[in-house]
């Protein structure tokens, strides 16, 4: 028989391969499959290639979108951004590493590199914006954060479990926080390999900029194209920049160290 129906269903908890039928009286009845993930994780395989927008390096084989949190870790392939991508969080684990190439990548949430993982910036045109805080704790980013912009809503913390260069920006790169009270902390703070550091930094706020270490950059604490206005304070810890440009900042507790 020929002729048309119309139905709708719902992918039910199992992860994979769904089926479903539908039947219409007087007509065939069709089955149609599905794919349901996990809920809302996807974890990298590389098992196609290096393309992040193809489904097959995924597992579930489901390219991730803005509600799934992400899971890069080994494989034999690393991805690389080749569109705008969106995403709810993103862990970088021991044998991983996520590469920008120009593109933008949005983390809702938290941003996190352990064990060896690593966060790759090397183009001008690269953009990471994370919605929450970013959390470094990965291998030696020297080198690998060489180039673009990192934006950050919430607190940057890095520590040093397996690397003391597991923030370390270098050459033209941006470290951008926009809250009105982020808090920043360097559990190996110095501005040579073998510890971590800011290249570039800004702060578009108008709060308080907790330094919970010292702190220290190669550039210029600016916001932006305008002069810092809010407050700077820490526990006797030390700010130690290339440049300042301030408009009216406060330095509470904190020793500030312009290096030439």
């Amino acid at each position: 028989a020929q002729g048309i129906a119309r139905t709708g269903a719902t992918l039910g908890p199992t992860v994979g391969a769904q089926s479903f039928t539908a039947a219409a009286s007087g007509l065939s009845p069709v089955t149609f499959t599905e794919t349901a993930g996990a809920a809302g994780v996807e974890v990298w395989t590389g098992a196609a290639d290096g393309n992040w927008s193809n489904a097959g390096n995924w597992n579930p084989a489901l390219v991730p979108g803005s509600g799934d949190s992400v899971v890069v870790g080994p494989g034999p392939n690393q991805p690389s951004l080749t569109a705008t991508t969106s995403i709810a969080a993103l862990s970088i684990a021991t044998g991983g590493s996520v590469t920008l190439n120009a593109q933008t990548l949005n983390v809702a949430r938290t941003l996190a590199t352990t064990g060896t993982g690593l966060l790759v910036m090397t183009d001008p045109a690269d953009l990471a914006q994370v919605g929450g805080n970013a959390v470094f704790d990965g291998g030696n980013e020297l080198n690998s954060l060489s180039a673009g912009t990192l934006v950050i809503a919430g607190n940057l913390t890095q520590l040093a479990t397996n690397s003391a260069d597991s923030y370390h920006p270098s050459n033209t790169h941006i470290t951008r926080f926009t809250g009105q009270n982020p808090a920043i902390s360097f559990a190996t703070p110095g501005l040579v390999p073998g510890s971590s550091h800011f290249e570039n930094v800004e702060w578009t706020g108008t709060g308080t900029l907790t330094l919970g270490s010292d702190v220290m950059a190669h550039g210029t604490l600016s916001a932006g194209a305008s002069g810092i206005t809010g407050t700077i304070t820490s526990a006797g810890h030390g700010l130690t920049l290339g440049g300042l440009n301030s408009v009216a900042t406060v330095l509470d507790n904190t020793t500030l160290t312009i290096e030439a």
